[in-house]
Formats: structure tokens, C-alpha cells, sequence
């Protein structure tokens, strides 16, 4: 049989929690952001819609969350917080990722690169 058969697409199922989610969602503001102190104001437009949070979790929840599993410190100040350790990791190894998919996807295409 020559030809192609398409079908509907139909997106996986996002297994993932609601912290999860949330957590990909802060940590791709904060690089977007530079980290600055509206992240959380981002956060309730987009959730308000995409709905991501449940009436059992909320974004309050999330942020006591972040600060529980050290995701976000307080600040030396004690007036705000900071990203920790484990976010800053998390960002990294994100960007890491993305710069070496396209590695990948370059070289899976043919692409030669110049330099």
C-alpha cells in the first residue's frame, strides 16, 4: 500500500500533578522573568485560563509547597523569597535539555552546521 493513512490526533492524557505542572509553569517564568516579583501574578492569569489548579489545590497550596520542598529560601531580609537550589537545578538541567534536543534534531535531519 503506497500513501499515507492519517488518523485524529488525539493528546496524551498529562499525567502529571498539579504541583508538577505548576512547577514547570513557575520555573518557565521565572527564566522568562528574570526571576522578578510578579511570577505569582503570572501565574493566577494563566491559571484563571487554563485552569490548572483544583478547588483541593489551589496556588496557595503551590507556594507553600515551593517553600516546603525548598524549591524557593526565604530571603536574608525575611521580606521575600529567592529560588533555591533545587529550582536553579531544575532550570538548568530545562535549558540543557532544549539546547540538546535541537542537537539531536538537527543531526537526525541532516542539518550540517558551519562553523
Amino acid at each position: 500500500m503506497i500513501g499515507s493513512r492519517f488518523t485524529q490526533f488525539t493528546p496524551e492524557e498529562d499525567k502529571r500533578t498539579v504541583f508538577e505542572k505548576l512547577l514547570d509553569l513557575f520555573l518557565e517564568i521565572m527564566v522568562y522573568t528574570s526571576g522578578d516579583g510578579e511570577t505569582f501574578e503570572w501565574m493566577e492569569q494563566i491559571d484563571r485560563e487554563h485552569k490548572i489548579t483544583t478547588p483541593d489545590y489551589t496556588l496557595e497550596d503551590f507556594r507553600r509547597d515551593l517553600e516546603r520542598q525548598a524549591f524557593v529560601l526565604p530571603t536574608a531580609d525575611g521580606k521575600g523569597t529567592e529560588l533555591g537550589p533545587k529550582s536553579e537545578r531544575l532550570i538548568r538541567q530545562k535549558a540543557l535539555d532544549q539546547i540538546f534536543g535541537v542537537l539531536k534534531k538537527i543531526k537526525r535531519v541532516g542539518i550540517i552546521l558551519n562553523t
